[in-house]
């Protein structure tokens, strides 16, 4: 009669409980400690990464925050240096007069004392007297009288021509382009008697500024036009390399407003960087024009602290110490078990001699003793078996 194999599932079952006592004992061990140390290190992962970018973004929008004050105070400088030209004595009287070397001999020593970069006095037709700026091209500070240019059609002009006052005062500023470079100007009148007689312009070029706010933030500062087209940049020595800002960005950077940074990833030479957009504020009010703040990428990986790498590498560490000991322990189960199975397999054999070491007191330990009580028993029968056995067939043989 043949005999019926069993289902599949209790084949396995059997196969499984055929293994080693060491695997029984560890490789469950090691699947649970596995899949916990994944788990950690995942979740530990996720967690630093975003901690990470939350750092990130807080620095680069307290780097922002800094560009934008920083760009107030370049402001501040300049009223006060346009306050000083317009109420220096003679200025006025120069201006209406239209005396260009008096002007000259008046405002080229505050312009000189002051390191402004650009000034410039114009007349009530908005034609430049005096024009005074700083020569970029030479490799040190100096400044050149330019030739007369028209200054009317300048939005801030004409808003200090007409005489318009807002909530900030008289003055205007704008970012304005002239023929020696883009620069952020200052306007307001120059007045005698209470009546105008003149608008003064005080400025700074782009490209200081932007040098001036890395400076002071350690931030990559560029500034572009209302198409996000680069005009300025403190990360490239020419305009126009770094990566126009899209449409799309452009109307977030508009809607928000100042609210909220739009961040995108650019390169600068060999360096990704993630620059934050923002609209440029001018007289405290956000301008067409959009200001840029990067950092760099690497900082991500570069903050104090542990990579997910490390982290990762750890974990693994730990994985294998606890592998190592799970092992150690089997063998401490293990090795008793096996002692016990080899001295069983001696005693079916008929070898009565066996004797097992007792060096724990744990149920291992208890089994051994017993085990050894059991074989001293069997051993204390076979002697009394044979001894009875002799004095029998020594009887026998008496009898016979």
């Amino acid at each position: 009669m043949s005999e019926t194999r069993p289902p599949f599932h209790r084949r396995i079952l059997n196969a499984l409980l055929s293994t080693p006592l060491r695997f029984k004992i560890t490789v469950p061990y090691l699947i649970v400690v596995i899949i916990l140390a994944g788990l950690v290190t995942f979740f530990a992962s996720k967690s630093f990464a975003r901690t990470l970018r939350e750092q990130f973004s807080s620095r680069i929008a307290d780097a922002s925050s800094q560009v934008s004050d920083s760009l107030f105070e370049i402001e501040t400088c300049q009223l006060s240096s346009l306050r000083a030209i317009s109420r220096t004595d003679g200025v006025a009287s120069a201006v209406a007069g239209g005396d260009v070397a008096q002007l000259s001999d008046l405002v080229r020593p505050i312009a000189l004392n002051s390191q402004l970069e650009l000034v410039n006095i114009l007349d009530l037709e908005g034609q430049a007297l005096f024009t005074f700026h700083q020569d970029r091209e030479s490799s040190t500070p100096s400044y050149v009288t330019s030739e007369a240019t028209n200054y009317e059609d300048l939005l801030l002009v004409q808003s200090v021509l007409a005489g318009e006052v807002d909530e900030l005062g008289d003055k205007f500023a704008a970012i304005v382009f002239v023929p020696w470079g883009a620069a952020v100007y200052t306007a307001g009148p120059i007045t005698q008697n209470n009546e105008l007689v003149g608008v003064v312009l005080v400025g700074e070029y782009l490209d200081s500024i932007a040098t001036e706010l890395f400076e002071q933030s350690r931030t990559g500062v560029s500034i572009y036009d209302p198409q996000g087209v680069l005009i300025s940049s403190s990360l490239v020595g020419q305009a126009g390399t770094l990566a126009t800002i899209s449409t799309s960005t452009l109307n977030a950077v508009a809607e928000y407003r100042g609210e909220r940074l739009i961040t995108r990833t650019i390169q600068a030479g060999s360096r990704i960087y993630v620059e934050a957009l923002t609209s440029l504020f001018i007289r405290g009010e956000p301008t067409v024009y959009v200001q840029g703040v990067a950092l760099p990428e690497a900082l991500l990986t570069e903050q104090s602290g542990p990579s997910p790498f490390q982290l990762t590498s750890w974990f693994l560490i730990a994985t294998l110490s606890v592998i190592g000991l799970g092992f150690v322990i089997a063998q401490a189960i293990a090795v008793p078990v096996f002692d016990l199975l080899t001295a069983s397999t001696r005693v079916a054999e008929g070898d009565l001699d066996v004797k097992l070491g007792v060096e724990t007191s744990d149920e291992l330990g208890m089994l051994s003793r017993t085990f050894n009580t059991m074989v001293d028993e069997l051993r204390q029968r076979e002697f009394m078996r044979e001894l009875f056995g002799a004095w029998y067939r020594r009887r026998f043989a008496r009898q016979c």
